[in-house]
């Protein structure tokens, strides 16, 4: 008799503490619940005042998404989701960034470009029959997606430089106008437009001079820095000082 007695409080205990510890975790799920709901409609309520135009959206759809890996050398693809997750699409297809370069191109100048826009640059190694695009954020810094993840960096060497456009050929709202005749910021000297004088430019300029390469009119009066109507070697021993910071040619 005794040992059922036993039993039966056992039994009555052990179902006390199972119904315990389920209301204690029931609790916890509930308060877990709440605090989930509470940060997601902080998040929204964020997003919602931040995202105020287009450029927004598109920048913070861009920031979400570093450190991923999922489109990597897909640089053109990566552009166009941020893109249209602020409700820009295209009506023709680009699968490079060449090709959306060739489509939605607005300017080959670095000056003013407005934030939001997309840059373009030739491809080397692996893309140079592609091209590469990054989202502008501003003081030379842009978001992209790379071979090593999503990420947001600076330029700091703009060899390979095309110029800005808009993903589909439409410009986000709240982006910044910019001339598309902007003065241009290339220097003299700087014959391969790469946003500086270099002694690179000197052996161009060198191989220009006898006859070994042939320059465009557009990049002649970059070489032609003595301005004596011609490029002769004068010219690449000018620019060569001026690469090292001897000599001012502009």
């Amino acid at each position: 008799m005794k040992k059922r007695i036993a039993s039966f409080f056992l039994l009555i205990l052990s179902l006390y503490i199972g119904f315990t510890g389920c209301t204690a975790a029931l609790a916890n799920e509930n308060k877990n619940q709440a605090q989930n709901a509470f940060l997601q409609s902080k998040t929204q309520a964020v997003f919602v005042s931040t995202a105020s135009n287009q450029v927004q959206t598109i920048i913070s759809t861009a920031k979400s998404l570093v450190g991923s890996s999922q489109y990597n050398g897909y640089c053109q693809r990566f552009v166009r989701i941020c893109y249209e997750s602020a409700g820009i699409y295209a009506n023709k297809s680009a699968f490079t960034a060449l090709e959306a370069w060739s489509m939605w191109k607005v300017s080959a100048s670095r000056s003013n470009i407005p934030v939001g826009a997309c840059i373009y640059f030739q491809g080397y190694g692996y893309d140079w029959t592609n091209g590469h695009v990054a989202i502008y954020l501003g003081d030379d810094y842009v978001i992209d997606a790379t071979y090593q993840g999503v990420a947001v960096r600076k330029i700091t060497n703009w060899q390979g430089y095309l110029g800005w456009g808009y993903q589909a050929g439409i410009t986000p709202t709240g982006a910044q106008k910019a001339a598309a005749t902007a003065p241009s910021l290339r220097k003299p000297g700087d014959g391969n437009a790469d946003g500086a004088v270099r002694a690179d430019d000197a052996r161009r300029c060198l191989r220009i001079s006898a006859k070994i390469d042939a320059v465009q009119q557009k990049d002649f009066t970059y070489y032609d820095v003595d301005k004596n109507g011609t490029i002769t070697a004068n010219d690449a021993r000018l620019i060569l000082r001026a690469s090292a910071g001897l000599i001012t040619l502009w």
